[in-house]
């Protein structure tokens, strides 16, 4: 036997092309066609077998490391995102994620150049780097695939749900009875809040007024719907939409939310469904509520880790125009942070800090009004 019939290369590259090409290690277009259970190779074999197809193939490609000041994680933490095999290599990346702007306003109807992502861990998934999860295009993609059962839970909220929540939403932003107290009044913004029976936190409502020209109610409530809430909320670590039931006006979607930890309490994240509603003319709302759904509870390549799963009975914006010409925009938000122990005067904090990013969604407003 010659030299060149001993040597293992050929062999190895014939199978390791036959590993790219089989689809458990290289989905169809956009990675959706994943089975739940591949066949499991040592990761060892698989790493050595990249470099060997990428000589033939100089479309494939390693991922690098991702390191700790590429991740997204808290302030005054290192934690990174929960995202499978960041540091493996991996067989194919994700092409590069386009620019918010040269995508339309709305949802994202091309999403082939966004990676989706499953529940179960893929050894092929290369995750973005921050900027990339930074883009509009990124918030807006689905990132769940929306399965029949998902659906059926999204239809619900959006046709049954939403209207009442959306009713109670309207009933809490107009509300001027005497059970309301003043926790807030500054630069523009008035925060107040109600006890509720059986909740602690009781509901927390901030508004503003905005002297806009040219944009209507329905524009600000499109900014708000198709807008990650990490982007004008300073207390919001990250967010991401899971999935999509409808867009439009009214629309439904599923979206991930984290939020930084405050006065020593470990950071929250929600899981929730929202739905766009035009409520009549010079009127919109966005009404939110926590969810739980077996195939939201947990996205390890969107979910941060270390984080404590809150919960939000309600939530949401309303946008009305004013007799005078201005537009109010209320926020009105109750929540579940899940722990046992939180003194009042830093729930307060809390509550009033969780709605003062109405002054940033207000510049945004302006700058877009020009």
């Amino acid at each position: 036997m010659s030299a060149q019939s001993s040597s293992p290369l050929p062999f190895l590259k014939e199978v390791a092309s036959e590993l790219v090409d089989a689809p458990f290690l290289l989905p169809d277009g956009d990675g959706r066609r994943r089975p739940e259970a591949p066949p499991a190779f040592p990761r060892e074999f698989l790493s050595a077998c990249v470099p060997l197809v990428a000589e033939d193939n100089p479309n494939l490609s390693p991922c690098s490391r991702v390191s700790d000041t590429d991740s997204l994680g808290s302030k005054n933490s290192s934690s990174d995102l929960d995202l499978p095999f960041s540091d493996e290599c991996s067989l194919k990346a994700p092409r590069t994620v386009r620019t918010a702007d040269s995508w339309n306003h709305g949802r994202c109807k091309d999403t082939s150049s966004i990676p989706s992502h499953s529940t179960t861990d893929d050894p092929s998934f290369c995750p973005p780097d921050k900027a990339a999860m930074s883009q509009s295009a990124y918030y807006l993609a689905d990132k769940v695939k929306l399965s029949r059962a998902l659906a059926t839970t999204l239809e619900h909220f959006h046709s049954v749900r939403s209207e009442a929540l959306v009713a109670d939403l309207v009933r809490n932003a107009r509300d001027k009875s005497p059970v309301w107290k003043e926790l807030y009044n500054k630069h523009g913004i008035f925060v107040d809040r109600r006890k509720v029976e059986g909740a602690a936190a009781g509901v927390v409502r901030g508004s503003i007024d905005l002297s806009l020209e040219s944009l209507s109610v329905r524009d600000i409530m499109s900014i708000v719907w198709s807008s990650s809430q990490a982007s004008y909320n300073n207390m919001a670590e990250y967010s991401s939409r899971l999935c999509t039931w409808k867009e439009g006006w009214p629309a439904t979607c599923a979206f991930y939310l984290s939020f930084y930890g405050q006065f020593g309490f470990p950071g929250r994240d929600f899981v929730m469904a929202a739905s766009l509603k035009d409520l009549g003319p010079d009127h919109a709302a966005t009404i939110i509520e926590s969810i739980s759904h077996p195939e939201l509870d947990r996205v390890p390549s969107v979910m941060l880790r270390g984080r404590v799963r809150a919960w939000a009975p309600i939530g949401g914006y309303e946008a009305r125009r004013l007799p005078d010409g201005r537009i109010r925009l209320t926020a009105v938000w109750s929540f579940d942070l899940k722990s046992a122990v939180c003194p009042d005067f830093i729930l307060r904090q809390l509550q009033v800090k969780s709605v003062l990013h109405l002054q940033n969604l207000g510049a945004i407003f302006a700058k877009a009004d020009r």
